[in-house]
């Protein structure tokens, strides 16, 4: 009888991990909403802890045509993972090839890398956190300049999403 209740009691804590898992990444959807003139497809997420490590994802891919994409991504990572990424985004750099800028944008250290004959980069928005867990929004795009793709990644509310992801921690 013992072994059958420490079974259910067993039960009970993966369901309810498994719920705390879920909500997680489910808290976080909801703020990659639909863009004007823009198709999105329905928002995925993805919650994972291994060993006290944990990152919780969620992401969006949107279309505008043929040849104008963007995906959007929520993530909320472990401070060491997120640590290196913030110690390579303190650069300025201009090539033929490719444009790199960092800067500060309503209060936000943002990262932005622009590949110019593809027509594509990456938006990088540090969201917070602290040594233990930090939280970015990233957006990889094609077919915007680079003024439309931080136009773009603008639209999105950063103090929402940095407002969620510490309530995540």
């Amino acid at each position: 009888m013992r072994v059958i209740r420490l079974l259910l009691c067993g039960l009970v804590l993966v369901g309810w991990s498994l719920a705390v898992n879920a909500a997680s990444y489910e808290a976080l959807k909801p703020l990659l909403g639909d863009v004007a003139d823009w198709t999105g497809e329905a928002a995925e997420g993805s919650s994972m802890d291994m060993e006290g490590v944990t990152m919780i994802t969620a992401s969006r891919h949107y279309q505008r045509g043929e040849e104008r994409s963007f995906d959007a991504q929520l993530s909320l990572m472990p401070g060491a993972m997120s640590a290196v990424i913030q110690t390579e985004m303190n650069m300025n750099m201009e090539t033929d090839q490719a444009v790199v800028t960092t800067a500060t944008i309503d209060g936000f250290r943002v990262h932005h890398n622009h590949e110019k004959a593809q027509n594509s980069g990456d938006v990088v928005v540090i969201l917070g956190g602290d040594d233990k867990r930090s939280a970015m929004f990233t957006m990889s795009y094609t077919g915007m300049s680079t003024q439309e793709a931080l136009a773009m990644a603008k639209r999105f509310d950063w103090k929402k999403m940095q407002a969620a992801t510490a309530a995540l921690h």
